[in-house]
């Protein structure tokens, strides 16, 4: 029996906002949230850019955005003039051109490694932009509800998420998503000092409750979503120092490193029984196929989106890794937000590790009298769950099941 549909949703999406520190001294709105309506733990994936899974409601090996993707008209043996040119040099110009035209992502990655990857990335477009690209692969819950009907609004900046307030709840639409990555960005670089924390979870709290008053001053549903935590870092793995050591020749292999995650594609045997064994000696982290993978709802079919996966632990991450250049380090350290980064380049915090660690550990929370949530979910359930809510069918390629259930009687 299908539910009786909502007319108007309102999604207060906050990554990084960590069951494991709501607590009634720092966040008493959200806590009262949790203790009075129903809300469902989800279940994650080992990625740390997840958007494209919630609003799809599909894996990567389905939506195809896991980073980078190895290129098929590429011939990594053969080099080129470019390649010749030192990383350093290379990236440094990268950063320049991306710092005044905004042209490209991953500007800190080399020529000669960045020319034979397709890039798999939307974190840094427009949300229309996103949308876009995201659509022919796996429709959005934007493009099922109407673009002239829905809308995602992103937002970064704390000291900027007040004036978002008085845009939001608009008549004609039946989905707002609000993404507060505000608290994801600051956690970043400030998880080890417990004064900022709190102070920050504290205002996220305020937030919170003025935009669950405001969604029932102008009727509209209310979820309250976040897919993550994040675990304080304790360590670096200094993993491209490990590979310039190696002495297999860099047109054997091909490798992107992420803060939790490194991926490496090998065209000899020798480039991978060497590098696999170096990465199994690393303590602090574990070597896993992108077949071992399928274990964790990333079917991908091929090894072109990795062939072999460096993971570490929760609480170490690779630095420096493929996000790091000095200079654009510098300019992001001048965002209020990241400025401890100046004088120390590595994050204090982080996730996409794996999801049976409990900083990988999300919720969905609604506060509606009429609906409850089933308690356990997986981060594919999302997209159905919102479209049920709607009053919409989920999608062919949507593999996750919707959580909503009806109330048999209302409790309060």
């Amino acid at each position: 029996m299908s539910l009786p549909p909502v007319d108007q949703l309102f999604v207060c999406y906050i990554p990084t906002l960590d069951l494991r520190r709501i607590d009634k001294d720092t966040t008493p709105y959200i806590s009262k949230l949790l203790e009075d309506y129903s809300w469902s733990e989800m279940t994650n994936l080992p990625e740390s850019h997840l958007v494209q899974t919630l609003v799809t409601g599909t894996p990567p090996h389905v939506h195809g955005f896991s980073q980078v993707k190895l290129k098929e008209s590429e011939a990594p043996f053969k080099l080129t003039a470019a390649d010749k040119i030192p990383d350093w040099l290379s990236t440094t110009y990268q950063c320049f051109v991306h710092l005044f035209t905004g042209s490209f992502d991953l500007a800190a990655v080399p020529h000669r490694r960045r020319r034979l990857m397709e890039l798999k990335r939307t974190k840094y477009m427009t949300t229309e932009q996103a949308i876009d690209l995201i659509a022919p692969h796996a429709p959005t819950i934007f493009n099922i509800v109407g673009k002239g009907r829905s809308r995602w609004i992103y937002c970064r900046k704390y000291h900027k998420l007040k004036n978002f307030i008085p845009g939001l709840f608009a008549p004609d639409n039946r989905l707002e998503l609000f993404e507060i990555y505000a608290l994801d960005v600051t956690s970043h670089w400030n998880l080890d000092h417990p004064k900022i924390m709190k102070n920050l979870y504290r205002k996220i709290d305020s937030l919170v409750q003025d935009l669950h008053q405001k969604a029932k001053q102008n009727n509209f549903a209310f979820l309250l979503l976040s897919d993550h935590g994040q675990e304080p870092v304790k360590g670096t793995i200094d993993i491209k120092k490990k590979l310039n050591h190696s002495k297999i020749p860099k047109n054997e292999y091909l490798f992107f490193v992420h803060a939790v995650q490194a991926r490496f594609w090998f065209f000899t045997d020798r480039a991978r029984k060497e590098i696999t064994a170096m990465l199994s000696a690393i303590p602090n982290g574990q070597v896993l196929s992108y077949k071992d993978l399928h274990n964790y709802n990333m079917k991908f079919p091929d090894n072109r989106y990795g062939d072999t996966f460096f993971l570490t632990e929760p609480g170490y991450i690779m630095f420096p890794n493929d996000f790091y250049h000095p200079l654009a380090n510098l300019f992001l350290g001048l965002d209020r937000q990241q400025y401890r980064r100046i004088w120390s380049p590595h994050q204090k915090g982080y996730h996409g590790y794996l999801p049976s660690n409990d900083c990988e550990k999300g919720f969905m929370l609604i506060t509606n009298d009429h609906f409850k949530l089933k308690k356990n979910m997986n981060i594919l359930d999302f997209a159905p769950s919102v479209l049920e809510l709607l009053g919409y069918r989920k999608s062919d390629k949507m593999q996750g099941q919707s959580v909503i259930e009806e109330k048999v009687s209302v409790d309060k």
